[in-house]
């Protein structure tokens, strides 16, 4: 897509390096698996906690699950607090393989909505998340739960998935 992304980079978060990612096959047919993490991520309240929190994920992946990288692609923080808008991180990337939901990563990309549970979903949370569907390469957008046995992205997020699916491609 023409359209850039305003987007956190990797090295702006202060990203550790990736080691032994994967060059992601993708096609039209890619699907774009959108995931939500809540609980400890309800106090992220400005731009410095986000990139905080994005380490904090990472390191977990890397360091206590032995993965090559943090496993999404990107990373949409819901706007609170300080923060004015949504923020979009750069993760693996589209052109890396994510981790993200097993049996279902190799050509597939996914992203991660950062929010407290019970929060509201805001319109620039999904105005984000459009931006980051409108990016990716294939045209499928599934939620994490339809991939495996996870109740991911939560109810309220995977009921708008067919308005984050109007974003022009």
């Amino acid at each position: 897509s023409e359209r850039k992304m305003k987007v956190i980079t990797r090295k702006s978060w202060g990203a550790a390096p990736a080691h032994g990612l994967v060059s992601n096959p993708l096609s039209p047919d890619s699907t774009l698996y959108v995931h939500w993490s809540t609980g400890r991520f309800a106090a992220i309240d400005t731009v410095e906690e986000a990139k905080a929190s994005i380490r904090s994920i990472q390191a977990y992946h890397q360091g206590s699950n032995g993965w090559a990288d943090i496993a999404y692609s990107y990373l949409v923080v819901q706007a609170r607090g300080e923060l004015e808008h949504a923020l979009i991180l750069e993760g693996r990337l589209f052109r890396n393989i994510p981790a993200a939901q097993e049996g279902h990563n190799t050509g597939n990309g996914a992203v991660c909505v950062l929010m407290g549970e019970g929060e509201p979903l805001l319109d620039g949370t999904l105005a984000a998340l459009r931006q980051v569907y409108a990016h990716f390469p294939g045209r499928l957008l599934k939620g994490h739960r339809d991939a495996g046995q996870t109740e991911c992205p939560g109810d309220k997020l995977y009921a708008h998935l067919s308005d984050i699916r109007r974003a022009p491609k």
